[in-house]
């Protein structure tokens, strides 16, 4: 009887061992690019073979390099430039469904954020950046000018007939405070097509935590306390979330002693002095946590709430210059 429970315990062994032998283990693979103006990195954890895995990184980073390349205003031929280089705007212009589609979830994200992220931005960066290379502000009156002329109510879109047109010739659309993190929406969407159930996009900041991460618990996210490099005020543990962190103390021009942040306020056209604190949105998509990120660094923090619940938003965390952590929804600590 004891040999034939030794024989038996043995066979166990040897089965489980055939089991850790044979049965995949997962690995770790990395890709890094830069894309949209910033460092792109892309990290798996996943038992498919190398070959694969490095078919679908290949796969990933082609659709992040068209995306840029389709939509950025810097790239003379790509939608955004010859929409905005066209004359006779009043006319409907033909777009693809992608094009139609981006600019739309632009034109949503106005209204949901009452007009605090504005696609139609672009003619008030070119005064600034115009107006700074000559260490000058821009005339305001000028700007108040402008912002007759623009906003995203001056776009109409037919969605049947796939075309698009503006109410004047000044309209210029600038989409770039959202295709990082559209762009990391279509590669996340490629990573589950492909059967990718773990892994972390990090494009510039604009992140998507999919899956439990390497220990289960989800990825570790660090969000940086203002003006001091290097140092993490908060850690955020993410699953199947993206995340943005936006502010003005990192990206900024400096006039005379006076700093203004990057970020053009669209209700009057000017940049702000005063931002001097970050904001992290937590959402489904990175695509609205981007936008959100950006418009929320504008609006009093009173107004916080309400959004989050209008945009249907997880969370949106506030780091001060007095390192104090403002966290307007509940987000898993450790």
């Amino acid at each position: 009887m004891q040999k034939q429970y030794i024989v038996i315990t043995i066979a166990f062994i040897g089965i489980i061992l055939l089991l850790y032998l044979f049965i995949p283990k997962q690995k770790a693979y990395s890709r890094n690019i830069f894309a949209m103006g910033a460092f792109a990195d892309i990290k798996i954890i996943s038992d498919k073979p190398a070959y694969e895995i490095n078919s679908i990184l290949n796969e990933c980073i082609k659709e992040m390099y068209r995306i840029e390349k389709k939509f950025s205003r810097f790239d003379k031929n790509s939608v955004i430039s010859m929409l905005n280089n066209r004359s006779n705007k009043s006319h409907e212009i033909p777009l693809d469904d992608e094009s139609i589609g981006l600019i739309n979830t632009s034109l949503q994200i106005n209204k949901l954020s009452d007009g605090f992220f504005d696609p139609t931005i672009a003619p008030a960066i070119e005064i600034w950046k115009n107006a700074l290379k000559n260490n000058k502000i821009p005339d305001t009156l000028k700007l108040t000018e402008m912002k007759k002329n623009l906003g995203a109510d001056k776009i109409s879109i037919d969605f049947s007939a796939k075309t698009i047109s503006f109410q004047n010739d000044m309209i210029k659309l600038d989409l770039n405070a959202i295709i990082t993190g559209y762009a990391v929406d279509r590669v996340i969407t490629i990573l589950k097509d492909r059967g990718i159930r773990n892994a972390l996009l990090n494009a510039g900041g604009d992140i998507y935590c999919l899956g439990n991460g390497p220990k289960g618990y989800g990825w570790q996210v660090g969000i940086q306390i203002p003006f001091v490099n290097g140092s993490i005020g908060k850690k955020i543990y993410l699953k199947n979330k993206a995340v943005t962190t936006s502010g003005g103390y990192e990206n900024f021009y400096t006039l005379g002693t006076k700093k203004y942040s990057h970020i053009i306020n669209p209700k009057n056209l000017l940049l702000d002095e005063n931002i001097n604190y970050s904001v992290t949105v937590i959402a489904d998509n990175c695509t609205f946590a981007d936008a959100f990120a950006t418009a929320m660094v504008l609006i009093n923090p009173t107004h916080i709430p309400e959004m989050i619940k209008r945009a249907k938003l997880d969370t949106v965390i506030i780091i001060d210059s007095q390192q104090d952590i403002h966290s307007f929804s509940k987000i898993s600590d450790r």
